[in-house]
């Protein structure tokens, strides 16, 4: 990628958080009825995700913030 390029860094950091939102909104994941296998894959996807959106606002020269 070229310096005339880095708008495609945040083109996909707005598409992966397109692509994220829906899931995050409706995948219950510390509640009482969630199996404890399915629980765990998805905080493996939760900070999957986190970590990829690190990343892309490293690379974009920001920080991401510990909580939301």
């Amino acid at each position: 990628m070229c310096i005339r390029d880095s708008h495609r860094l945040a083109f996909y950091a707005y598409d992966l958080a397109a692509l994220f939102h829906p899931a995050y909104e409706e995948c219950r994941v510390l509640h009482s009825d969630v199996p404890e296998p399915l629980r765990r894959a998805r905080l493996r996807f939760y900070r999957a995700a986190q970590a990829a959106f690190a990343r892309v606002l490293d690379l974009m020269g920001m920080g991401a913030p510990e909580v939301m």
